[in-house]
């Protein structure tokens, strides 16, 4: 299988993998052979890319970072959460712990750090197939698992993994507080706007510090994702040594899926560009050096059952990842200058003598 972008999709190409609604529910299921109509729906509900059959790269075999299941379950547990919270009156959330269940999401953060636990290889390549209507749900999720493949990298216990796995599941809690029509302005905020988005650590704090359950970690996350290594960050301006460093690894993650996926304002970034600007931000010292380090020796650029062209002319498709060089896969080559080939034959660009590189993915 390969992953293709939507606006690539002809009639008859057969889906690999199922497609999903916003609410994670299944829209085409496996084997489904693409007409006019799906492609047409496919595009309106905003889904930009999905996985294909393709007999000449059919072994290609996907891994995701956490199942299908675990991710669906954690995408409607936080669309429920939030929906939930936003319902009630002022009043009403005053007294949300009475409403929302915190045990249930932390048996979903156990399920996912289990999951991540249980991987011998974990890489962080979560670009989603998604509609930014419905963006927020989402982000929740894939921050949360992000920040957990990074806190395995840093060798983090049990414990520390489901205690950050809450607060990076619940740090954006305090937008349900923020009017929809400022979270998806296509446009540059107004300072009064930009101010009022801001506010959104020290809802989340006033809702979350209800939950006396919860760990004091988890629900400083939702005040200090914001906050920076050189004190320029808010609500507080703390620095880093006076900021947690599950915050620390929230406010990374968050800035990464943020960038490499598509906003109302914007198209998701590639790769590349996403390491030059955390770079960029740890250099100025606001973000932590250590923790972007290993977020970005992590990365997958060009994740397996991409299709890419190389330098040299040839396209095909990325079967396997090298992960000591994690730029340089290997590629079943299937065509050369935009012809198909008789036969296809393996590429390994981590060789030394091989002077091609991926130029762009197709």
């Amino acid at each position: 299988m390969y992953l293709t972008k939507v606006e690539n999709l002809k009639v008859g190409d057969v889906l690999a993998r199922k497609v999903y609604t916003a609410d994670y529910q299944v829209l085409l299921k496996e084997g489904v052979e693409l007409n006019n109509k799906y492609i047409t729906r496919l595009k309106h509900l905003g889904i930009k890319h999905v996985y294909l059959k393709d007999k000449a790269s059919e072994e290609v075999e996907i891994i995701d970072a956490i199942s299908e299941e675990i991710k669906g379950e954690a995408i409607n547990l936080a669309k429920q959460s939030l929906d939930t919270i936003s319902e009630l009156s002022l009043e009403e959330q005053a007294r949300v712990k009475k409403i929302v269940d915190t045990e249930e999401i932390e048996e979903l953060i156990n399920k996912i750090v289990e999951n991540i636990l249980e991987s011998p290889d974990i890489f962080i390549s979560l670009k989603d197939i998604r509609d930014v209507d419905e963006e927020l749900f989402f982000h929740l999720t894939n921050v949360t698992t992000i920040s957990l493949i990074v806190a395995k990298i840093l060798n983090y216990g049990k414990r520390e993994m489901l205690d950050l796995g809450v607060g990076a599941f619940l740090h954006d809690l305090g937008k349900i507080k923020v009017p929809s029509e400022i979270l998806n302005k296509p446009g540059a905020l107004t300072d009064e706007e930009f101010a009022e988005v801001k506010k959104h650590t020290i809802y989340g704090y006033q809702l979350l510090k209800q939950f006396k359950k919860l760990p004091k970690s988890a629900v400083l996350v939702a005040k200090q994702h914001h906050e920076r290594e050189d004190g320029s960050g808010y609500p507080s301006g703390l620095t880093g040594e006076k900021t947690h460093v599950f915050a620390k690894i929230v406010a990374i993650a968050d800035i990464f899926d943020a960038l490499q996926n598509d906003r109302v304002y914007r198209s998701g970034l590639k790769v590349n560009t996403i390491i030059r600007e955390l770079y960029d931000l740890a250099n100025k010292n606001q973000l932590d050096i250590v923790i972007v380090e290993q977020l970005v020796s992590n990365l997958v650029a060009y994740p397996v059952g991409s299709r890419v062209k190389l330098s040299n002319g040839f396209e095909g498709v990325v079967v396997e990842l090298n992960s000591d060089a994690l730029l340089r896969p290997i590629i079943k080559v299937l065509k050369e200058d935009g012809q198909e080939l008789a036969e296809a034959f393996i590429v390994d660009l981590s060789e030394e003598m091989l002077a091609a590189t991926i130029s762009e993915v197709i």
